[in-house]
């Protein structure tokens, strides 16, 4: 998982590692530089769709639900993951097919 103060601390240079936006003629070159930037957060695997998140509840002792601490982790962890690509996305695009 990312770590919460590193991803929080990158978010505002997202636009300097990702020097293109998507659109319809540049795929291969935006894919290379956001899933680069994906792996050095530590985020690659919110777009893997081979890796699966954690259960989001888990039963403690006296019986109640919780929230699993991971899953929390991981929601917020997958949600930049989500901005990000958001971010680096061209406007007119993003409308019609995100």
């Amino acid at each position: 998982m990312a770590n919460s103060s590193s991803s929080s601390t990158q978010w505002n240079v997202i636009a300097a590692l990702v020097s293109v936006k998507l659109n319809r003629d540049n795929y291969l070159l935006w894919n290379s530089q956001l899933e680069s930037v994906m792996e050095s957060q530590e985020l690659v695997q919110f777009i893997d769709v081979r890796t699966l998140p954690p259960p989001p509840e888990t039963i403690v002792k006296d019986g109640k639900n919780e929230a699993n601490p991971k899953f929390v982790v991981w929601k917020r962890s997958d949600r930049l993951a989500l901005s990000w690509i958001k971010a680096t996305v061209f406007t007119r695009l993003e409308t019609n097919h995100v």
